[in-house]
């Protein structure tokens, strides 16, 4: 009898043993080949992000869009469809170097984060800004 329970006891901590061996090698695995990394865009196969067109009009009661959100690499459009001509500056980074005229258009191309406030040279009080990611 003694004998018998001896068995079962050992045959008990080797399954206990084994599982404890190799179970955790085989959660690891599944850690390992799971999509974490895909998830954040790390191994992605999907093609890289095309530049985009983006437009902000300029009309008699100013820019519309006033704040407009887009990608670094994306171009923004500057549509007069106002009765005056207007002249978008930015401090930090563009500056149409003529006034745009009635149907005409500026355009500039952002390729750093951040914030750019601009404004109409010939009308300050018209103003906006673009934030680029």
């Amino acid at each position: 009898m003694k004998k018998i329970r001896y068995i079962i006891i050992f045959i008990l901590i080797l399954i206990i043993s084994l599982l404890f061996f190799f179970w955790p090698k085989q959660a690891v695995q599944r850690d390992l080949f799971s999509s974490p990394q895909k998830e954040r865009g790390i191994f992605s196969n999907s093609p890289p992000r095309t530049p985009q067109t983006k437009e902000i009009t300029y009309t008699n009661e100013g820019f519309s869009p006033t704040v407009l959100s887009i990608n670094a690499g994306d171009t923004v459009i500057f549509k007069n469809k106002s009765k005056k001509n207007f002249q978008p500056k930015s401090d930090k980074n563009f500056e149409a170097e003529t006034p745009i005229a009635k149907y005409k258009e500026y355009q500039f191309t952002f390729q750093t984060s951040g914030e750019y406030g601009y404004y109409d040279q010939l009308d300050q009080s018209k103003f906006g800004a673009v934030v680029v990611k």
